[in-house]
């Protein structure tokens, strides 16, 4: 994902210009706000605790997660 263009309006909302690859989903938290995670783990998580997520991969040597 890149963002090409992000402006604050005069109400206060930002108007944001995206690209996105194929596979990505775009979503937005309310940092406050609570969310259930899904299946298999069905927890709740706080939206703040999700926006400072990155991505990971599985890597087979290590037999673990690596940034």
């Amino acid at each position: 994902m890149k963002i090409i263009s992000d402006k604050v309006l005069k109400n206060g909302q930002r108007k944001l210009v995206i690209y996105a690859d194929p596979n990505e989903k775009i979503t937005s938290f309310v940092c406050n706000g609570y969310y259930r995670t899904g299946y298999p783990l069905e927890d709740i998580r706080r939206g703040g605790a999700l926006l400072g997520s990155q991505q990971v991969t599985w890597c087979e040597i290590e037999q673990r997660w690596v940034d």
